[in-house]
């Protein structure tokens, strides 16, 4: 049996990943901000409606590896990001999804500064 975990997401996640703080409001309400790390990605999303009007959004993720997390994030938490291009950006999580690999993918939706 092949040890993703240890042979894949560890080295990813120890060369490719950037901090980030994430505020635990719904998944564990009175906590206080914790930092972490993930693989953040970001690409545009086109798609054309059936009455041929294109919508476009940004599709942005956060690839983590389960082990380096005490406590996924909730729908509704923020997370921001502390490194990389996209350094100050605050986000919400939208969705979490795990692998069964070890990894998940957490679904970022922009969340405007205040």
């Amino acid at each position: 049996m092949i040890d993703w975990d240890a042979l894949v997401l560890t080295p990813l996640i120890q060369t490719l990943s950037l901090e980030v703080t994430v505020y635990p409001e719904i998944s564990r309400p009175g906590d206080l901000p914790y930092k972490n790390r993930g693989v953040f990605s970001s690409q545009p999303l086109t798609v054309e409606m059936q009455d041929g009007t294109v919508f476009s959004d940004q599709q942005t993720t956060l690839g983590v590896r389960i082990g380096d997390w005490k406590h996924l994030p909730a729908r509704g938490d923020r997370i921001k990001i502390n490194e990389g291009p996209a350094a100050g950006h605050q986000y919400w999580v939208g969705d979490t999804s795990t692998d069964g690999q070890g990894g998940a993918t957490i679904t970022l939706r922009l969340t405007e500064p205040t």
